[in-house]
């Protein structure tokens, strides 16, 4: 938190930040709720779909779509995270059992 109350302090944004923070944290990957919370929510979960599964990716110019997958290569970025999540997954499946 205290990284993106450091980042959000030199732009104009003003708003009650615990509340902020939250909002756009936790429904980050809430289809239906983030896109009617503040602006700034509601980027964010635009920003993490357009970044994760490429939501709109298609709506840029081709050439602007080439210069940002030059400047910011994805490097196997979903696979990757995928496999995280799968492993993530199958240990708390084995301390579930375990219990």
């Amino acid at each position: 938190m205290v990284q993106i109350q450091q980042k959000v302090s030199f732009s104009s944004i003003k708003f009650p930040m615990s509340q902020f923070d939250w909002d756009a944290i936790a429904l980050h990957t809430t289809p239906g709720v983030a896109e009617h919370k503040e602006s700034e929510v509601a980027l964010l979960f635009s920003g993490v779909g357009l970044d994760f599964m490429g939501d709109g990716f298609d709506q840029f110019p081709e050439d602007l779509r080439e210069e940002i997958i030059k400047a910011f290569p994805r490097n196997n970025f979903k696979r990757k995270l995928l496999q995280r999540f799968m492993r993530a997954l199958s240990i708390r499946k084995k301390l579930l059992l375990a219990i």
